[in-house]
């Protein structure tokens, strides 16, 4: 008999005769947890694959998700997730580290969810641009820094980052591992744009003016692409322009 917690297309965890069992991409992992922090252990065919400290016991919270499709497991961090959100705390835990603190984890976690649910606005040529979905549970409000806009070139994905770290420059970062991010690109002379504030501009793909001067998505993404394979980090935006041209 199985009783599921959780389940899509390649994530099935579930009780199988009363043993809590998580199959993932082909393979069969259990848990375990070392009550002092607590600790989760995850294991795949006894050897230890996954450390998650200040974490949970997930045996426990897997009942309690079983007993009530409503209930949230809300950990140290003060953050709740549903069934789903904690499976993907699980397969995060496996398939990006080895030894995790449970912020690290869950920011982690959370960016992939949001990234599975992106809208993609441009695709052409090696190039991918558009924005994250919503974050977990949703948002009350609508707030731009917290939507992510992200381009891939040529299979590398960077986020970016506008008028946080400096009022008229857009930085490009690439996502590392346990939350870090590494800057690879700055552009300034951007004239104050938030891009995230011209969402229907940019998947519409006609000629408007983030900043200040007629642009399109097209171009905009293939400046990026060029400044990015040049392996130079820093770009004034209208140098930018004239090179590329």
């Amino acid at each position: 008999m199985r009783n599921v917690v959780y389940e899509d297309s390649s994530r099935l965890l579930s009780f199988e005769q009363d043993k809590l069992t998580l199959r993932y991409n082909g393979d069969i992992y259990h848990f375990s947890v070392d009550g002092h922090e607590p600790m989760t252990i995850i294991r795949k065919e006894g050897e230890t694959v996954a450390y998650i400290h200040n974490a949970f016991d997930v045996e426990y919270e897997c009942e309690e998700f079983c007993k009530n499709p409503n209930y949230l497991c809300c950990t140290i961090t003060g953050t709740e997730h549903d069934a789903k959100s904690f499976c993907y705390l699980l397969t995060t835990a496996i398939d990006e580290g080895y030894d995790w603190q449970i912020d690290d984890l869950e920011r982690k976690a959370d960016e992939l969810i949001r990234y599975e649910a992106r809208e993609v606005w441009y695709q052409e040529d090696g190039m991918e641009f558009g924005r994250y979905g919503e974050e977990s549970g949703g948002r009350e409000e609508y707030h731009y820094e917290y939507e992510i806009l992200y381009i891939i070139v040529d299979g590398h994905k960077y986020h970016f980052n506008d008028n946080v770290n400096e009022p008229d420059a857009l930085y490009l970062f690439e996502p590392g591992k346990y939350g870090r991010k590494h800057a690879s690109l700055r552009i300034h002379g951007i004239n104050g744009a938030v891009l995230a504030a011209y969402a229907d501009d940019w998947k519409s793909g006609h000629t408007f003016t983030p900043f200040g001067r007629p642009c399109d998505t097209k171009t905009f993404c293939a400046m990026l692409a060029y400044a990015l394979r040049s392996g130079k980090k820093d770009f004034n935006l209208r140098e930018l322009e004239k090179t590329y041209k």
